[in-house]
């Protein structure tokens, strides 16, 4: 009858449109996650930049000691 095929397309509408709004908040969720995990990375790279800046200074420093002991 025509009453419930429109029941049934109004009950599929619905569940399409509980899908449409789970896959958007799942989507918004996962844009966060990799915002996050970006700001994560860029401060984790930046933080082995700063130890690699500092390992290169004391490596120099010690070549420089080593030469002014050899000298002396």
């Amino acid at each position: 009858s025509l009453a419930a095929d429109e029941g049934s397309m109004q009950h599929k509408l619905n569940e399409l449109m509980a899908l449409c709004t789970s896959l958007q908040k799942q989507h918004s969720e996962m844009v966060s996650r990799f915002e996050a995990q970006e700001l994560e990375i860029n401060s984790l790279k930046a933080r082995i930049k700063l130890l690699e800046d500092k390992d290169r200074g004391v490596a120099v420093q010690s070549g420089d000691n080593a030469q002014s002991k050899g000298k002396g």
